[in-house]
């Protein structure tokens, strides 16, 4: 590769202004040609150096591979979550609208106060508005999301329809950190990289060595006669640059040696860092998926049950405007709630897959990359 290749040979050309007499005739120009060879293992040295770097690079693209995945996710499960708020919103709204038509009726009669009426078409009109502000969300996040998938199409994407139950959403806490993650390989990589630096400073306290040619052009003799005369002349050049002064290089091998062994104490303490939080994710998975089975199984049927017993009772006459609306509000703030924890649960699941870097998303690209350069 281009860093371990040699230098550039060096072609040089004199003219000679005022030409130096010689015995066999003056010289008129001089051509050369010169090659340094650096010494024993720099050339290689400097192609691990390279090599390091872009595996640096590579396995910051692979950082960004998974941060891509885990923002697509949670944009993913932020559109899903706003339409369950719409679903509830429009459910909400023809509720309204059917206790709308009962209180009219109500009203009509002399059974309800006009106060009770109004009550209900100003809760009715709040829930336009928030459809509305709900519709506007979903240009945004649709944006958002074909933003992230690299999509240029101009069109609302449609609403997911449903996420993963309960015994597919899994921990990635049970694998530990992967040791191969990018963002800890990054650090390995650079160390690599400020070993071979340090390395190459030391070997540079040694000399490098220049061969070289060069061909003199002599021109006639002012003497005819002259055994040799105009016979140009050849020389072999040999030299050695000596490092006289290795300050320089000794002190950039000992801040070589001093960032690699920073980049090793980083690495460790992002491990450490990365651990803890991954351990956190699955503090947080357990008590996301307690609560989506208790809200299934408890809170969600009770609802339910009392909104539409409360709608029962106030047509009857039984239950007040007033104590109609506070369930309806109930209603809404239940089932928003258990949107929130479902999608909390999965944003933890995608978050303890980006810290453990058991992402598919990972493995799909690794392979993906891995068949590109098979085929090369």
């Amino acid at each position: 590769s281009s860093a371990s290749s040699m230098p550039d040979p060096i072609l040089s050309f004199t003219y000679m202004a005022e030409s130096i007499q010689t015995r066999v005739g003056p010289q008129e120009y001089k051509i050369g040609i010169s090659q340094k060879f650096p010494w024993f293992g720099k050339l290689s040295l400097q192609q691990d150096i390279a090599d390091a770097g872009a595996e640096a690079a590579f396995q910051s693209l692979l950082l960004e591979v998974l941060k891509t995945s885990l923002e697509l996710k949670k944009a993913y499960y932020d559109y899903y979550y706003l339409s369950k708020e719409t679903e509830i919103t429009e459910y909400t709204i023809k509720l309204i609208k059917s206790m709308e038509a009962v209180a009219r009726t109500k009203y009509e009669t002399g059974q309800m106060p006009y106060s009770d009426l109004l009550r209900i078409q100003m809760e009715l009109e709040k829930l336009r508005l928030s459809k509305i502000n709900l519709d506007d969300q979903r240009i945004a996040l649709s944006a958002r999301l074909q933003t992230l998938i690299g999509s240029d199409l101009n069109e609302i994407l449609p609403f997911p329809q449903e996420l993963a139950g309960l015994t597919e959403v899994k921990s990635s806490y049970e694998n530990g950190v992967s040791s191969d993650h990018p963002a800890l390989v990054i650090f390995d990589d650079k160390q690599r990289a400020e070993s071979y630096t340090a390395d190459l400073a030391s070997r540079n306290n040694y000399p490098d060595i220049v061969l070289g040619s060069e061909w003199t052009s002599i021109g006639e003799s002012v003497t005819p006669d002259m055994p040799g005369s105009g016979t140009d002349a050849v020389g072999i050049m040999l030299s050695v640059n000596i490092p006289f002064f290795s300050g320089k290089n000794n002190a950039e091998e000992a801040s070589a040696r001093a960032k690699s062994t920073m980049q090793s104490l980083s690495r460790r303490e992002k491990q450490t860092v990365m651990t803890a939080e991954l351990a956190k994710t699955a503090a947080d998975l357990k008590d996301y998926r307690r609560k989506v089975t208790e809200y299934k199984d408890y809170f969600l049927p009770i609802i339910e049950q009392i909104t539409n017993q409360s709608l029962t009772d106030f047509r009857n006459g039984a239950l007040s405007m007033i104590d109609l609306l506070k369930t309806e509000r109930e209603y809404i703030q239940t089932r928003l709630e258990y949107e929130k924890i479902n999608i909390g649960l999965h944003k933890t699941a995608a978050l303890s897959d980006y810290l453990s870097g058991h992402d598919i998303s990972l493995k799909k690209y690794r392979d993906f990359i891995k068949k590109r350069d098979d085929k090369r």
